[in-house]
């Protein structure tokens, strides 16, 4: 999965670990200039089906990289028919419709 591809190669930090640390840090601000101690940035993260058993393990594995599990939701995108062109014809292989999650 994207998320847990290796963003520092000196430290093996993946670019989640990464985003999980500048997520907290921009909390912390935050929570200083507004005074809100219990303020918290939420984090949604979309899957497909193709990732989104890996994501759950993935998060579960790095305890959720520091972050509250309240402020972290992890979302599985329904499919939609692929698209093969900019004239907008619709994928197929064989007698199947090819399917991908909506951001892609």
């Amino acid at each position: 999965i994207k998320i847990g591809i290796t963003a520092e190669v000196t430290t093996g930090e993946t670019f989640m670990d990464k985003f999980a640390r500048y997520i907290l840090a921009f909390q912390a601000h935050a929570r200083k200039v507004t005074g809100r101690c219990c303020l918290q940035l939420p984090l949604v993260i979309m899957t497909s089906g193709d990732t989104h058993d890996q994501t759950l393990q993935f998060f579960c594995e790095n305890e959720n990289f520091g972050l509250n599990p309240a402020q972290v939701t992890i979302m599985q995108q329904e499919k939609v028919p692929a698209l093969m062109n900019a004239a907008a014809n619709i994928s197929k292989k064989g007698s199947t419709i090819e399917t991908k999650p909506h951001g892609h």
